[in-house]
């Protein structure tokens, strides 16, 4: 189905549509409906005709048959009323989430996957770089003793604790992803 874009400036307007349409509307019953707020507006104060159309299936009277609607269409309607608001509601999200991203402050799931495997490699192969240049230091401090377990896990500790305070203040990192399977 369609959905019927127009737009009306005018109350005189929007009761012209709503006849059209083959509804009894009247400017005085019209003016009560929108200061009760059966009838919607939009953001920049027009009413527009899916809104009107949904309004007069639930308020106003048909030309034909000087009877408003079933509750059953009633309550279609009404669960299509609010079907189209959650729509919009979406929309609304959808397009505020792409400006956030636009603006940068939202970033790729894929890409903070990418840059945060890449940081755990960095931190990864620190690590084993300072254990592998200090593998002698950390010998020498448990002198072979296994009592002296604490010691060397004490040590460890403090020096992942400094690689990771020294990465952490690095300016700039280059990675390098390739593929060295030779595909």
């Amino acid at each position: 189905m369609v959905k019927d874009r127009r737009r009306f400036n005018t109350q005189t307007e929007a009761i012209g549509f709503l006849v059209d349409e083959g509804y009894i509307s009247n400017k005085s019953n019209f003016s009560r409906h929108v200061r009760e707020g059966k009838v919607g507006k939009s953001a920049d104060g027009v009413f527009e005709a899916e809104s009107l159309l949904s309004y007069a299936a639930l308020n106003v009277k048909r030309a034909d048959s000087g009877k408003t609607l079933s509750r059953e269409d009633k309550d279609r309607a009404s669960a299509k009323a609010e079907a189209e608001l959650n729509l919009i509601q979406e929309k609304y999200k959808r397009e505020r989430i792409k400006r956030q991203r636009e603006e940068g402050k939202l970033i790729d799931r894929n890409k903070l996957e990418i840059e945060i495997g890449a940081r755990a490699g960095i931190l990864s192969s620190l690590f084993k770089s300072e254990v592998q240049k200090r593998g002698r230091e950390f010998v020498e401090l448990v002198e072979g003793k296994p009592s002296k377990t604490g010691d060397l896990i004490h040590e460890l500790i403090d020096t992942f604790d400094k690689m990771a305070t020294k990465y952490a203040s690095m300016k700039t990192i280059e990675v390098v992803i390739s593929d060295d399977s030779g595909r």
